[in-house]
C-alpha cells in the first residue's frame, strides 16, 4: 500500500515539471518511490510507472513520452544506455483462461528484461514473459510477444526477428 501512495505521488510529482528538464530531480523523485533509477537515466515529465514490482532503470537509459509500465508484481528491468522512445508499453499482468464466469481469469504477472543498450521504437508494447538481449532494436508499433535474442532488428505484430545487426561484443556481463 505504501510503494503504491510513493509511486502515486512520484507520477503527479514529475508530472508537473517540465517535459525534458530537470531529469536528475524526476530520478530522484522516482528513487524515493522505490523504482532502482539510476542518476544519469532521463525520464521525461510523462513517464507513468503503475507497478507494485521492482522497477530497474540503467545508466545513460532514455524514457521517452508517455511510456508507462503497468502490471503487478514482476520486475522490470532497463539496462543501461536504452532508447525508449514515445509511447513504448511495458505490461508485466496478464491472465489465463477463467472459464465460463469470467473469461479473463485469475491475473498474474511476469517480468520484462531489457539488457543494455536496447533501442525499442515509438508504440511498441512488451509483454510480461519476455527479454531482449543485448543492442537489439524494435520497430515502431510491434507488439513483443516473446523474448529477442542480442543484436537483432525486429518488428511486427507479433514482433520477429528481421535480421541480425553487426554490432560489438557486449559490453558489461549484466545484462540480460
Amino acid at each position: 500500500m505504501i510503494l503504491t501512495v510513493r509511486r502515486y505521488v512520484a507520477n503527479v510529482l514529475t508530472g508537473l515539471l517540465p517535459p525534458t528538464r530537470f531529469y536528475r530531480l524526476k530520478a530522484s523523485i522516482w528513487r524515493m518511490a522505490g523504482v532502482d533509477v539510476d542518476r544519469d537515466a532521463r525520464l521525461v515529465s510523462s513517464v507513468r510507472i503503475w507497478t507494485t514490482g521492482q522497477v530497474s532503470i540503467g545508466a545513460d537509459t532514455f524514457l521517452g513520452h508517455e511510456v508507462m509500465i503497468v502490471g503487478g508484481d514482476a520486475p522490470v528491468r532497463i539496462g543501461a544506455r536504452c532508447d525508449i522512445a514515445p509511447r513504448v508499453l511495458f505490461v508485466t499482468g496478464t491472465h489465463y483462461d477463467g472459464g465460463e464466469e469470467r473469461a479473463a481469469g485469475v491475473g498474474y504477472s511476469r517480468p520484462i528484461m531489457l539488457a543494455d543498450g536496447v533501442w525499442v521504437g515509438a508504440g511498441a508494447t512488451l509483454l510480461g514473459g519476455l527479454e531482449i538481449g543485448y543492442g537489439a532494436m524494435v520497430g515502431a508499433g510491434s507488439v513483443v510477444n516473446r523474448s529477442l535474442p542480442a543484436g537483432v532488428v525486429a518488428a511486427g505484430s507479433p514482433c520477429r526477428v528481421l535480421r541480425k545487426r553487426a554490432i560489438k561484443t557486449q559490453a558489461t556481463p549484466d545484462a540480460a
